[in-house]
């Protein structure tokens, strides 16, 4: 990681250089450069996050009306009761969760040595 910082920090190490900045200061300037660019993405990726968490009651409402007009259209398109769809959810569901199962075993994975 280090060797990567490095290299990426080179040109702009060598852009100070080349405009007489001492070689201790535009080393300085540079990783002040890194560290400010590293702090302005996290605080970007954070902002970002913290609006998703806030309105995470929001979108989990809005997912929940969805999954409920699809089910009232597959109820009344298909004559596939809300009942019969979550069960046969459940059903599809074990039926992964045993074919996971059995992928994994003949892989070796579960298997005991």
């Amino acid at each position: 990681m280090a060797f990567f910082v490095s290299v990426a920090l080179l040109p702009v190490y060598r852009f100070f250089y080349s405009k007489n900045i001492p070689k201790a200061i535009a080393i300085v300037l540079a990783l002040l450069l890194f560290i400010s660019v590293i702090i302005v993405l996290v605080s970007f990726i954070w902002w970002h996050v913290r609006q998703v968490v806030e309105d995470f009651p929001q979108i989990e409402q809005n997912l929940k009306q969805h999954f409920l007009s699809v089910n009232a259209w597959i109820s009344e398109k298909m004559n596939f009761s809300v009942e019969e769809q979550k069960a046969f959810i459940q059903e599809q569901r074990r039926n992964l969760l045993h074919f996971n199962g059995n992928i994994f075993n003949a892989a070796g994975v579960l298997s005991p040595q």
